[in-house]
């Protein structure tokens, strides 16, 4: 890290901390265990049914869709590109992708419960721009 000379030790100390503190966070989104914690509580606070058991892991593989789940296997799939986006449209996407452990397709119910998390529509909106400005075809 680099700072002024000017400053005092009491100034340098205040931005290595903050420094510290933004390379934390940043660096816990790159965990899967980050998104297994993530999950387990946008799970508990959005769907009223008991999951099955599942792997939640970061893919840098999709460039294309946003999440994955593969319902026989019980394994979801974030793709990577999604730690840049806020917190909300990635919660979103995880709780998403957590509705297709219990509904299989895009039916009714899947909506139903997708729906009780606040920010749907807006987060299907950002994705919806993310895809545009991506100039990707969907």
């Amino acid at each position: 890290m680099r700072v002024p000379v000017f400053l005092t030790p009491r100034q340098v100390n205040q931005y290595a901390q903050a420094f510290l503190t933004k390379f934390n966070q940043k660096k816990a989104l790159k965990n899967d265990s980050f998104l297994k914690k993530r999950a387990k509580l946008l799970a508990k606070k959005y769907l009223e049914r008991k999951l099955p058991s599942y792997q939640i892991t970061w893919s840098t593989r999709q460039q294309r869709i946003f999440g994955i789940c593969n319902k026989k296997t019980r394994n979801i799939r974030i793709s990577a590109r999604l730690k840049k986006v806020p917190s909300w449209v990635l919660d979103y996407v995880i709780l998403h992708e957590l509705a297709h452990l219990l509904f299989s397709g895009h039916g009714k119910d899947f909506w139903q419960a997708v729906g009780k998390y606040p920010k749907t529509e807006l987060a299907k909106a950002f994705l919806k721009g993310v895809v545009y400005a991506q100039g990707v075809n969907k």
